[in-house]
Order: structure tokens, then C-alpha cells, then sequence
């Protein structure tokens, strides 16, 4: 019709990501905002990881919003759950781009290059040999760059457990 339906203060908002039929995602400078397409009523909102702001768009995988930023890390968020789920980690500090999803990857896009975020085969191979310890969160970027965010979050949050479970005492 035309009509107005709805309208939000746009805050710290940089752009608006489409996350499926009935929702999307104001993404912000600090953090992201859940919306309700159909009313505007903001229905979650978490923050970015400290040090990170976004330096490009991301990109919905399975439930799983995936935001580039500044420091080289994405952040994942649960968009069921309204939470941020973790993060993904560079195994070298590299500026990223867009983030865009095809046929199983995740790629940065730039104007200067459109690079995987991992070969993943390959990394995978190399890590065969190094305890479970020193290779999770290598894990997880490449689970990232497969298109498996979920999981990336599990093998993080897997990783974050068995350090903090006082077994590791120095």
C-alpha cells in the first residue's frame, strides 16, 4: 500500500540485514538488534566481542548471523536464541570484507580481492597432528569458512570449557 507500517530510531545502525521471512537485523557500531518485520519491535540485541566493529556486511548461515570486523574476527550470533554465540578468530590478522555464502564456503569480498576465509581442506590437514587444545579455535575458522557455524560455536565453546574447568592450573 505504501503506507508507513512502522518506524525505529536507527540509534548507532549502520544497515539493515534481512535474516529470513519475519525478521531481520539492525547492525549497529556497537552490536546488533533482532527486529520483527511485521510490527518493528525490537525482539533481542547483543554486542559485538571488545575491540570489534563492523567493517563490512555479513551473512546468515543456518540460523547464524556471521559479522566481519575490524579486528579481523567475525562474530557469531545465535538469531533463534538472540545472543551472541562467539567468535571466530583469524589464524593471520587480515582486513575483511563483505561476507558471502556459496556452495558450502564463506568468502571475504573487498574491492582489492574475493578470498575464502580458509582452504579448508587443506588446513584441516595440517592440524591433524597438533593436540585438540592448540587447534580449536583453528577448528572452528575453518568450520566457519565451510559454512558451519554452529559448528565453530561448539568447538569454541567445547575449547573454552575444557581451559576453564581448573584442570589447567599453572
Amino acid at each position: 500500500t505504501g503506507e508507513l507500517s512502522w518506524r525505529l530510531e536507527r540509534g548507532d545502525g549502520l544497515f539493515v540485514q534481512r535474516i529470513g521471512d519475519a525478521g531481520a537485523l539492525l547492525v549497529g557500531r556497537t552490536g546488533v538488534r533482532g527486529l520483527d518485520v511485521a510490527d518493528g519491535r525490537v525482539t533481542w540485541s547483543a554486542t559485538y566481542p571488545r575491540g570489534g566493529v563492523p567493517c563490512g556486511r555479513g551473512v546468515c548461515i543456518d540460523g547464524f548471523y556471521c559479522q566481519p570486523l575490524s579486528n579481523g574476527e567475525v562474530a557469531v550470533f545465535d538469531v533463534q536464541a538472540g545472543r551472541l554465540a562467539g567468535r571466530v578468530l583469524p589464524s593471520k590478522p587480515e582486513p575483511l570484507g563483505n561476507l558471502v555464502a556459496h556452495d558450502g564456503a564463506v568468502y571475504s569480498v573487498s574491492p582489492g580481492s574475493i578470498r575464502p576465509l580458509a582452504t579448508v581442506s587443506t588446513a584441516r590437514d595440517a592440524l591433524v597432528d597438533r593436540p585438540a587444545s592448540e587447534t580449536a579455535s583453528e577448528l572452528a575458522r575453518l568450520d566457519l569458512a565451510a559454512g558451519q557455524p554452529q559448528s565453530a560455536v561448539e568447538l569454541l565453546t567445547a575449547s573454552t570449557a575444557a581451559f576453564n574447568d581448573g584442570s589447567r592450573l599453572l
